[in-house]
C-alpha cells in the first residue's frame, strides 16, 4: 500500500486568512475536490462558531499530537496539523474520555484501517477521506470537552447558588436568634411587670382593707339607725300622747338643754381665757378662735327660742319630778378633753417660736372642739332616752303646791376633777420621732416594780410626748426612773402666767 502524503494544514484561530465562508456552503459534492487548506480552515470556524457561542471566552486551538500512516509519510517536509481541542492551562490534562469520545475514537481507528486496506483508490483521495474522518473526530472531542465544561459551569452555579442559600440560611438564623434574644428579654420584663403588678394589688388591699372595714361598718351603724328610727316611729304613731304629755316633754328637753348650754358656756369660756391668754416673753396677741358662733349652733339657738316662745304662750302645766341623772360620767370625758387641750396650749406657749408672729389656731383644740360637740349631742340624746324611760305617766302625777317643789331636793353638782399631774418627755436625738420615743419610755418604765400609774399617753409636737398621773406620788416615782434612763429628757410644764 502507498502512503498517503502529508497534506499542510493552516493554523486555526480567530485571524486565520484566506478562508471564504461563501464558498464552504456552497455545494456538498464540489466540497471532495476542494484543496485541504480550505476544507480545514471551514472546519475550524465551524468549531470555533460552536464554542464562542457565549458560552466560554475565545481561546486559540493548540496542536496534538495524533500520528496516522498518512501524516507519517510526509512528516519532514509538511508542517504539522494544528489540533482543534481546547488545552487547559495545566499540563498533561485534556478532554475526558467518555463512552462516545471513545466510540468516535474507535470509528476513526476503524475507517483508517479500511482506507490503507483499500487498495485501488487514489491518494487524493485517500488523504482526502482521512482529513475528514479526522475532523470529525476532533469535533465529537471538541463537543464533549464543550459538553464537559457546560457541565463545570453549571455544577460551578450551583454550589454558588449552595453558598449564596447557605448564606442566606445563616443571615436567617442570625436574625432569629437576635429575635430570640430579644423575645426572652421581653419575657423576662414582662414577668417582673406582672410581680410588680401582684405586689402592688397586694399592697393596695393590704392598705383599703382598714377603710373598707370601717366602711363596712359605718354601713352597719347607719341600717341599724335607720331600722331603730323606723321602729320608734312605728311605736310613736300607734301610742299617741295623752293631753299634756307633750308639753311636758318638750318642758323637760328644754330643761335639759339649757343645762347643756350653761356647760357649754363654760367650756367655750374657759377655752377662751387659755387661747387669750398672752405668753410671759412675747407681746403679741393670740388671735381668739372663733369656733361655737357657727351657722349649726346659731339654728339650733333660732328653734330653742322659738320652743320658748310656744312654752309661754301655752297654759301652764304640773312640772314633772326632778329626775336625778349623773351627769358627771357623761362631763368625765369632756373634762379629760379639755385638760389634754389645756396641756397642749401649755406646751405651745413654753416653746419660743422662731418669728414673732401671732400662733396659728392649734389643731387639737378644733378637734377638742368638734369632740365636745360630740359629746353634747351624745349627752342630750342620753337624756331624752332617759327621760323617755323614767317618766312617770301623766295621769300619776297630781297637781303640786308650793311647798312640794320647794321642798324638792336640788340635784347634787359633781366637783369637777382636780387638774392633772403631767410630764413632757421628749429624746436628746432630734431624728428620733414620737414612735421611736414612746418605745424608748417603755423600755424606761417598769410600773409593775414601783406600782405606778399612768392615766394617758399621747404624742404632741416637735417630737415629744406627753404623759398624765393622777397622784403626785405617781409623777415622782416616774420622774425618778427616767433619771436613771439615758437618752431622755424630762420636763414638768411650767406654771401659766395669769396676766
Amino acid at each position: 500500500t502507498a502512503e498517503l502524503p502529508k497534506i499542510p494544514k493552516a493554523a486555526s484561530g480567530p485571524g486565520v486568512t484566506g478562508c471564504e465562508t461563501a464558498t464552504q456552503h456552497s455545494d456538498a459534492t464540489a466540497s471532495v475536490f476542494e484543496t485541504p487548506t480550505q476544507e480545514l480552515c471551514r472546519v475550524s470556524d465551524i468549531v470555533l462558531n460552536w464554542e464562542q457561542c457565549g458560552v466560554s471566552p475565545p481561546h486559540q486551538i493548540v496542536s496534538d499530537d495524533d500520528s496516522s500512516v498518512a501524516s507519517s509519510a510526509g512528516g519532514a517536509d509538511r508542517p504539522e496539523r494544528k489540533s482543534l481541542l481546547y488545552r487547559t492551562p495545566r499540563r498533561g490534562t485534556g478532554v475526558e474520555m467518555d463512552l462516545a469520545t471513545r466510540e468516535a475514537n474507535h470509528l476513526l481507528q476503524k475507517g483508517k484501517d479500511a482506507l490503507e486496506t483499500a487498495g485501488n483508490m487514489k491518494r487524493e483521495c485517500k488523504a482526502v477521506t482521512h482529513e475528514c474522518l479526522q475532523g470529525l473526530y476532533e469535533t465529537v472531542l471538541s463537543l464533549a470537552d464543550s459538553r464537559a465544561r457546560h457541565k463545570y459551569n453549571l455544577e460551578k452555579e450551583r454550589s454558588r447558588h449552595a453558598q449564596e442559600l447557605v448564606r442566606v440560611e445563616r443571615a436567617h438564623s442570625r436574625e432569629v436568634m437576635a429575635l430570640k434574644s430579644e423575645l426572652s428579654i421581653m419575657r423576662s420584663d414582662l414577668l417582673e411587670t406582672k410581680k410588680e403588678a401582684k405586689g402592688i394589688r397586694e399592697w393596695l388591699g393590704h392598705e383599703t382593707l382598714d377603710a373598707l372595714n370601717g366602711i363596712k361598718e359605718l354601713k352597719d351603724e347607719v341600717r341599724a339607725a335607720s331600722q331603730r328610727n323606723l321602729t320608734e316611729h312605728e311605736k310613736t304613731r300607734q301610742h299617741k300622747p295623752a293631753e299634756g304629755e307633750g308639753l311636758s316633754r318638750l318642758e323637760q328637753q328644754m330643761t335639759s338643754m339649757s343645762n347643756q348650754l350653761d356647760v357649754l358656756r363654760m367650756a367655750q369660756q374657759k377655752l377662751s381665757s387659755e387661747l387669750t391668754r398672752p405668753k410671759p416673753d412675747s407681746s403679741a396677741p393670740i388671735r381668739e378662735i372663733d369656733v361655737l358662733p357657727t351657722a349649726r349652733f346659731e339654728e339650733e339657738m333660732e328653734k330653742v327660742r322659738g320652743l320658748l316662745a310656744e312654752i309661754k304662750n301655752k297654759p301652764a302645766a304640773v312640772p314633772p319630778h326632778p329626775q336625778n341623772i349623773d351627769i358627771a360620767k357623761y362631763t368625765q370625758p369632756l373634762a379629760e378633753r379639755l385638760e389634754i387641750v389645756s396641756a397642749d396650749l401649755r406646751v405651745l406657749r413654753d416653746k419660743e417660736p422662731p418669728i414673732p408672729t401671732p400662733a396659728a389656731p392649734s389643731l387639737d383644740a378644733e378637734l377638742a372642739v368638734v369632740e365636745v360637740k360630740r359629746a353634747l349631742q351624745k349627752i342630750e340624746k342620753d337624756v331624752a332616752d332617759l327621760s323617755k324611760a323614767e317618766r312617770p305617766p301623766q295621769q300619776e302625777q297630781g297637781p303640786k303646791t308650793f311647798a312640794q317643789v320647794a321642798s324638792t331636793p336640788r340635784t347634787p353638782v359633781t366637783p369637777a376633777k382636780g387638774p392633772n399631774h403631767t410630764l413632757i418627755v421628749s429624746s436628746i436625738n432630734p431624728q428620733h420621732t414620737g414612735d421611736n420615743v414612746i418605745e424608748r419610755i417603755r423600755d424606761a418604765l417598769d410600773l409593775k416594780a414601783t406600782g405606778a400609774r399612768v392615766d394617758a399617753v399621747r404624742k404632741a409636737r416637735n417630737q415629744k410626748v406627753v404623759l398624765r398621773c393622777a397622784s403626785k406620788t405617781d409623777l415622782g416615782l416616774i420622774k425618778d426612773q427616767f433619771k436613771s434612763s439615758k437618752g431622755l429628757k424630762v420636763q414638768e410644764p411650767k406654771p401659766q402666767n395669769p396676766l
